[in-house]
Parts: structure tokens; sequence; C-alpha cells
């Protein structure tokens, strides 16, 4: 059984491992810069590049050459996090694959950008030979397909509905798109469909099925002193493996389930929720008891959710294609209901 002490929309942006690698990569080549920029003002400086010197070197073709080469490394740690993130987003395997190649050709090529005039015909061949690779290579990107069945898109389908409100199917892409293929299945305009969260997803309209959603019994009921202590069974008559509580932060004082005092925050903002997260076949059936501040009524929500849909959903399924596959969690029915302690 997992806990967590309080849910907002408003949360800190989660900035993933590769990002920061990148960050740093982009950081040191600001300090290659700056050194190099503020090298030039010690006494004598001027005078050695004036001389075709570059440090201990003399600026020859190799010279450059090398140079080249120690600052493709850190542009190209700048490129790769940001690449294999966009991998990861979009499926675009090959994209690294392309960029860092054709990165590192071009990089070693910089150097006879450099030839006197006399030379002048190589330069031009040297820089249209450049332009045609990156123009074909980014040809060659366009042409291949964003996923394949190695490589497949993430996306998972769920069945979601309010006991006794409208059913609807919904798309959840890792990416945010939804393949056309499956994409005309659904209505065009997104909804925010869960009540918990403003995010807004692909729906389609579903008929009812007989699924039965998730329960609260209350098993008692009391008041003690200013506060009420109320004990709940949880319940999902589907046997569901997850089960999550929501009650309003502001009016939680303190929460017992299956005998175990959880910590509790409940200074938070009106509107925030605190959510209790339970996995496990257990959690049908999960004892829980909430200490409330106040007497009045008070709504809280319970969902369950159990893999796959139910039966009506097979002709969506059989649209998805094959370069599309669910990820985590995968498909999901999941129904919540709205009750008054």
């Amino acid at each position: 059984m997992n806990t967590i002490n309080r849910t907002t929309e408003k949360e800190d942006v989660k900035i993933s491992v590769k990002m920061k690698l990148s960050a740093l990569w982009a950081a040191l080549m600001f300090l290659y810069i700056y050194a190099d920029y503020f090298s030039l003002y010690k006494p004598g400086q001027m005078e050695e590049v004036m001389a075709g010197r570059m440090g201990p070197f003399p600026v020859t073709q190799a010279s450059l050459l090398t140079a080249a080469i120690l600052m493709l490394i850190p542009a190209v740690m700048v490129f790769l996090p940001l690449a294999l993130t966009l991998e990861s987003a979009t499926g675009f395997a090959i994209s690294p694959a392309i960029t860092l190649p054709l990165g590192m050709v071009v990089a070693t090529l910089l150097p006879l950008l450099a030839l006197p005039r006399d030379r002048a015909g190589l330069r031009r061949a040297v820089t249209l030979v450049s332009a045609a690779v990156v123009v074909g290579a980014a040809v060659a990107a366009l042409l291949v397909p964003p996923y394949s069945e190695g490589s497949p898109q993430l996306l998972n389908l769920h069945y979601v509905a309010e006991v006794g409100g409208q059913a609807r199917y919904v798309s959840e892409p890792n990416d945010d798109a939804t393949p056309p293929a499956l994409r005309q299945h659904f209505e065009a305009e997104t909804l925010a469909v869960f009540p918990w969260s403003g995010t807004q997803y692909l729906v389609a309209p579903a008929a009812e099925v007989a699924v039965e959603g998730p329960a609260l019994q209350i098993l008692s009921d009391g008041q003690s002193g200013e506060n009420r202590t109320v004990q709940l069974l949880l319940r999902s008559p589907r046997g569901s493996a997850k089960i999550d509580l929501r009650v309003p932060a502001a009016r939680l004082a303190a929460i017992t389930a299956a005998g175990h005092s959880l910590p509790v925050d409940a200074g938070g903002a009106q509107g925030e929720d605190y959510v209790l997260w339970c996995y496990g076949l257990a959690c049908d059936g999960l004892e829980v008891t909430l200490e409330l501040v106040g007497g009045e009524p008070l709504p809280v929500l319970v969902a369950d959710y159990s893999p796959g849909l139910p039966a009506g959903g097979e002709g969506l399924l059989g649209a998805r294609p094959a370069t599309v596959v669910p990820f985590q969690e995968g498909d999901a029915t999941i129904l919540w209901r709205r009750v008054e302690l």
C-alpha cells in the first residue's frame, strides 16, 4: 500500500537527468568560449595569434582539425541527451544515428574552409558537398517512419466513467499524438475526463456495460469533540488491484489504513486532495479510518482500476496499429464514485 500526502495541480516540473546533463555540457561550452575570449587580454596573446600560433602549437591543418574534434565532444554531448529524449518521445530511433555521424563529418571538414584564396575551388566544393550531405540526411530523416513494430509508439486505451454517469473511451499516448488510424475513432475536441486532473484527452462515447464500480461502506461515524471519526471499508466488486481514495486535505486531521497510522499534512489550500493509493488484491476490503475536522458533510472520491477494456471495446483495440503498443500500467477500465460522508 502506497500513500501520497497531498496532490495538487500546481507541481514542480521534474527535469529529466538527460536534460540536466545536456545543460551541464552547454555550460561547459560557455566556459570554453569565455576562457578563449578572456585569454586574448593576456599581454602578448594577440601577437601570438597574428604570428599563427595557437598556444604552444603552430596553426596548421592538423592543429585546426584537432581543435575541431576537441570542441565536437562537448557539442555532441549537448545534443545527445536531447536527441535521446526526442527519440524516447517520438520513437524516431535513427535520429542520433544520422545526426551524430553527420555532425562529426561536417566538423572535421571545417578547417578546409580556411583554405587560401588560390584554392577557392576546393573550398567551394567542400561547402557544396557539406550542404548536400545535410539536405540528404534531412530528406532521409523525413522518409523514415517514426515508429515500427520493433520501435513502437506507446499508447494506452481506457474505458472511464463515473458510476451512474456517461462512459467514454480515452486515448492516452505517451507522446501526445494519437496515430491517424486510431484518431478517426475519437471526437475532434479533447476533454478533461478525470475529476482529479485538468489534463485533456481525446475521447469517444462508449456504451454503458455491466461493470460494477468501486464503493465506500461506512462502518462507523462518531463525533469526538470538534472532530469526526469515520471508519470506512473500500470495496471493488471487480477485485481491482489498484484503488485510490481522495479526501480534501484541509478537512483531514488523521488517517489510518489497515491499522497503520499514515502521515497527514492538512494545511493545504482549498481544493487540494490527500490521496491514499492502494495496490494489490488486498485493496478490496481495506479498512480506512478518517479523523475529520468539523462535523459538516465531506465529499470524497473513490476510484478503482482494472486491466483491459470491457466488452464492447474490441473494435477500438482492433483499430490500434501494430506499431502502437500499451505501456506502463497498460489499457485499463477506470471507474470512480463520489460519496458524501
